[in-house]
């Protein structure tokens, strides 16, 4: 018995170690395994990563260039209005100044007629103030005779109804 309390624990010892290397063995390479697929799956995220991150550049690329021809189009519509209402206005002033020229020709003949108006007033207040001069005149003159007549009469009418002289 002596032999065999030596030769089993060395046999459970030698199958103990046995099945400990076979047991590290497998949980070093599930520890490979799970790390060789941590690693699959982290180079796939990075390669989904790395992909979303170029299509997002793209699309983002695309986008700015989308705005861009946007902005150049809205820029171009607004530089397009632009010229349309700078030529309106110039229309409009055109039209504007062709009136202003109207008028001022307008205005000098009514400024001319107004002149040979006023000078044609002034001789005919001139005639009038003449002709009222003249009748106040002729009526000056008539009373004058009228009071000439009263005095001749009356010293004619004194003369007549005086006692004559005797001679």
């Amino acid at each position: 018995m002596s032999k065999l309390y030596i030769i089993a624990p060395c046999v459970l010892l030698l199958g103990f170690s046995a099945f400990e290397r076979v047991a590290h063995r497998q949980h070093d390479a599930r520890i490979e395994r799970r790390a060789a697929e941590r690693l699959a799956g982290e180079s796939a995220a990075a390669e989904r990563h790395a992909a979303l991150k170029a299509q997002a550049e793209i699309e983002a690329r695309e986008r700015t260039l989308a705005r861009q021809e946007q902005e150049r189009a809205r820029e171009a519509a607004r530089l397009r209005e632009h010229e349309a209402t700078v030529a309106g206005v110039d229309g409009h002033t055109a039209a504007h100044r062709a009136e202003i020229s109207q008028l001022a020709r307008e205005l000098d003949q009514l400024h001319t007629q107004l002149t040979a108006l006023r000078v044609e007033k002034d001789s005919v207040e001139t005639a009038v103030f003449d002709l009222a001069r003249n009748v106040e005149q002729k009526r000056i003159d008539r009373r004058v005779v009228e009071i000439e007549i009263q005095r001749t009469t009356k010293m004619v009418a004194t003369q007549l109804l005086a006692p004559a002289p005797k001679l």
